[in-house]
């Protein structure tokens, strides 16, 4: 069984701020770029760290948190099940 202790959590949250940290900077640094150059292909040539697009890394991000957020609840309905079964509903 995989368990989360404090430190463990607070690394993992770490990284995720780091990561959205980078994106977030990534897009103004394009943002930014397109301005100082006036030149609107910048967003053509760099769009995966465009935020405002669809097709970007930032949404592979987010689709990835989605599906490890599933996960975990799957993980945890099994693990529940197993125990007393508290989380499931009683018909």
């Amino acid at each position: 069984m995989f368990v989360f202790d404090e430190a463990r959590v607070r690394r993992y949250t770490v990284l995720l701020l780091v990561a959205i940290a980078l994106l977030a900077a990534a897009n103004a640094g394009i943002l930014a770029l397109r301005e100082a150059l006036d030149e609107p292909d910048v967003l053509d040539r760099f769009g995966a760290f465009d935020l405002n697009r669809e097709q970007s890394i930032g949404t592979w991000v987010a689709a990835a948190l989605h599906a490890l957020c599933a996960l975990l609840a799957l993980g945890a309905g099994v693990t529940d099940d197993r125990r007393d079964g508290a989380w499931r509903r009683n018909e």
